[in-house]
């Protein structure tokens, strides 16, 4: 399936899931197989991670970005 940008395919792949209640997702971005240092988790991850031997190198920042839309 071909849509025009990131946040429509994403946005797509979600519906998929089923109904989702907003800020339910959970959501792990990578930048490929062979960078896996650092994942960019949604809030529901985040919170499941925390007390655990990973430290966040930054605070919540958005999926994407204005040029994304």
């Amino acid at each position: 399936m071909v849509v025009d940008t990131p946040r429509r395919a994403v946005d797509l792949a979600l519906r998929c899931c089923g109904p989702l209640a907003d800020g339910s997702a959970r959501v792990a971005r990578i930048r490929d197989t062979l960078h896996m240092d650092e994942v960019q988790v949604s809030g529901p991850i985040l919170e499941q991670l925390r007390g655990r031997d990973i430290e966040p190198i930054r605070g919540p920042a958005p999926l994407f970005d204005a040029a994304a839309s």
